[in-house]
């Protein structure tokens, strides 16, 4: 992908997540993971590799099926309609045994022990690119999502409430994003991409 010097203003945006975490101890993406899985790439290495080692070359073969549940997407819209947008294409966070997931338009909250769904969060039906969703980023007690037609949203990790919103690029131009908000120290660092710097 290449980026031209006035498109770099809609790259990054750096907003300040605010008050001290509870839910989610910033200290986390610093330390090797055990029963939290934090952030998209796992930590901050991007390596998504695990240290833990109960389940080994020598049990796997032992493992079986804990729980299936189908999420519901309700109707969808026209814009919905992409197959490839209603796959899940990233990894789920894993905080205070529940697992955090996305895909286009929609958020979910579940219990990851029994796969009970604990919340659902869907975005309103939009004309951007629905092609893939990369995940979530998080920060104490707060998630953040990058919409398909360009915005960063901050929701209640708890009950999926939205806390608010903030454009970053505008869809009207060809803009898009997929990306996974990515927490450093107290900023959240996100992207959107573009039709017209795809090679073909």
């Amino acid at each position: 992908m290449t980026w031209r010097r006035k498109q770099l203003w809609p790259f990054l945006a750096l907003l300040a997540a605010g008050l001290v975490a509870q839910l989610l101890d910033p200290a986390a993406f610093k330390k090797p993971l055990t029963d939290t899985c934090p952030t998209d790439n796992a930590d901050y290495t991007g390596q998504r590799h695990s240290p833990l080692s109960k389940i080994n070359a020598s049990n796997v073969n032992t493992l079986v099926l804990a729980w299936t549940h189908r999420f519901d997407l309700g109707p969808q819209s026209k814009s919905q309609q992409s197959v490839e947008g209603r796959r899940i294409k990233a990894t789920p966070l894993l905080v205070k045994g529940v697992l955090y997931f996305s895909i286009t338009d929609h958020i979910w909250a579940a219990d990851a022990r029994t796969g009970r769904e604990l919340w659902h969060y869907e975005w309103p039906d939009n004309r951007a690119i629905h092609v893939a969703n990369r995940g979530l980023g998080m920060y104490g007690d707060w998630l953040y999502y990058m919409t398909p037609d360009n915005y960063l949203l901050s929701l209640n990790a708890k009950d999926g409430k939205e806390r608010w919103r903030k454009q970053v690029a505008d869809v009207r131009k060809d803009w898009f994003s997929s990306i996974a908000p990515v927490i450093i120290g107290n900023h959240v660092i996100t992207a959107a991409g573009n039709n017209n710097d795809i090679r073909s």
